[in-house]
């Protein structure tokens, strides 16, 4: 084979692999860091929780109030100081060559926040009067409580954290909080830079997104989750040991964050990203950003929870 040859034979085979080697190949994977910009929570005191199981004896008390039902019975649950985690890792696996909408795209995301959740329950009630007349004619201006009229009321807090749930992190100190979430997107290209072989690629698109949270710790969670152990307390020294001043209860309230983390809710999401590639090399760079629309709240017993918002990604990706 002469010289000529040989260079047809060289230029023939390199306009096949130019052909056949696209700057980004058909399909890919992607390992992602994410910053989630969508979730938070105002400080939020003194809701109240309602244990209609619940029946307690008080000595001392007004005739009438010497048993009272949980719902007499002022029981509140804080929730303050949101934050986000830095801890938010995902993946994402994309096809590249699907006609009309050039791209097809699943991605994932865990992410964890953390709050300083507390049930505060009473440790002593004592009353003004033992007579009852005396203390149902107490004021409802000077009384805070008004199933125990004339009642004052010595509190105690049981904190919700990670040590005392037995869910030990690493990452979170706190009461916990964390979202799983899975987002299929259809993509277009918008504009490739060069334009024959191209580099880097900006792209849009829009799709569903999966949510699996736990719930925030709110008075449903906490009847739900100890309703049936407080039908056993009978006194508030019952109240102190064998329930809100328990391991028990925290074990209780464990159990339900990882029974109702498994609830699906679905919402959708626009996105807009880049990728950076050098022609036939299999590593690229990536950034999207997404806006979550969620189409209902992650925890309908807390609607104070904001869970609309940007979410951005950046990322490494192996193309095939």
């Amino acid at each position: 084979m002469n010289h000529t040859n040989l260079r047809g034979l060289i230029g023939i085979m390199a306009a096949i692999l130019t052909t056949a080697l696209p700057a980004f190949p058909t399909a890919g994977f992607g390992i992602q860091y994410g910053y989630d910009l969508s979730l938070s929570m105002p400080n939020e005191s003194g809701e109240q929780a309602d244990f209609t199981d619940l029946t307690l004896n008080l000595p001392n008390a007004p005739t009438n109030l010497a048993t009272i039902s949980g719902k007499d019975l002022p029981i509140y649950i804080n929730r303050t100081s949101w934050t986000r985690n830095w801890f938010d890792v995902g993946a994402k696996v994309y096809v590249d060559c699907i006609p009309l909408i050039d791209a097809l795209e699943l991605s994932t995301n865990y992410g964890m926040w953390e709050y300083q959740g507390s049930i505060i329950y009473p440790k002593s009630i004592s009353f003004s009067s033992p007579d009852a007349q005396s203390a149902a004619n107490v004021s409802s201006s000077s009384n805070p409580y008004p199933g125990l009229p004339g009642a004052t009321i010595q509190y105690d807090t049981a904190n919700i954290t990670m040590n005392k749930l037995g869910l030990s992190n690493p990452f979170i100190q706190n009461t916990p909080f964390a979202k799983l979430q899975f987002d299929l997107t259809v993509r277009k290209y918008l504009l490739k830079l060069p334009p024959v072989a191209t580099t880097l690629r900006f792209y849009g698109g829009a799709g569903v997104s999966l949510y699996f949270a736990t719930p925030l710790l709110s008075a449903n969670l906490i009847e739900k989750a100890v309703g049936n152990t407080l039908s056993t307390v009978n006194t508030l020294g019952d109240l102190n040991t064998n329930a809100f001043g328990s391991p028990t209860v925290e074990t209780e309230i464990a159990k339900e964050f990882l029974n109702e983390l498994f609830t699906p809710h679905w919402g959708g999401h626009l996105d807009l990203g880049v990728m950076l590639k050098a022609p036939f090399m299999p590593v690229g760079i990536y950034v999207d950003g997404k806006y979550l629309i969620p189409f209902g709240p992650l925890d309908p017993n807390v609607p104070a929870l904001k869970s609309n918002g940007i979410l951005i990604n950046s990322g490494i990706a192996l193309d095939f």
